[in-house]
Order: structure tokens, then C-alpha cells, then sequence
């Protein structure tokens, strides 16, 4: 699941002895899940398990067609 994913890449920044990471929004592409969910639950999982980790710098990233589409 979503959170299992966003968890696992955390932790794979610390791992890798990195500080930073950026996501596309997954899943809203072909398996066309709804954007403001994945938002929702992707910004929890980064919340919850970032400092955890170590993580200082997260981005989230969209293509530019999809950046005017929910603006």
C-alpha cells in the first residue's frame, strides 16, 4: 500500500546515507487514483516517518500539465 511504499522509501534515504528524496503523486496516473487522497496520504506518511529517518528535504513533483490542472 501507499504508506508501506512512502515508509520503505524513507527509510531507504537513511540507508543510503542521503538527506533528501522527492515523489511523483502516486497512482494518479493509469491506476488513476484520486489526487487529493494521495496528497492526503502521502503528506501523512512523510509527517509521521521523515525525522524518523532523517530525511531533511522532501518534494513532491508533478508534471507541468497536471500542476495547472489542480491550481
Amino acid at each position: 500500500n501507499l504508506r508501506s511504499l512512502m515508509k520503505n522509501c524513507l527509510r531507504q534515504v537513511n540507508e543510503e546515507r542521503c538527506h533528501s528524496i522527492a515523489f511523483p503523486a502516486l497512482g494518479v496516473g493509469q491506476l488513476q487514483y484520486p489526487i487529493e487522497d494521495v496528497a492526503k496520504e502521502m503528506f501523512k506518511s512523510v509527517v509521521n516517518h521523515a525525522d524518523k529517518y532523517g530525511v531533511k528535504l522532501v518534494k513532491f513533483v508533478l508534471p507541468e500539465s497536471d500542476i495547472t490542472m489542480y491550481n
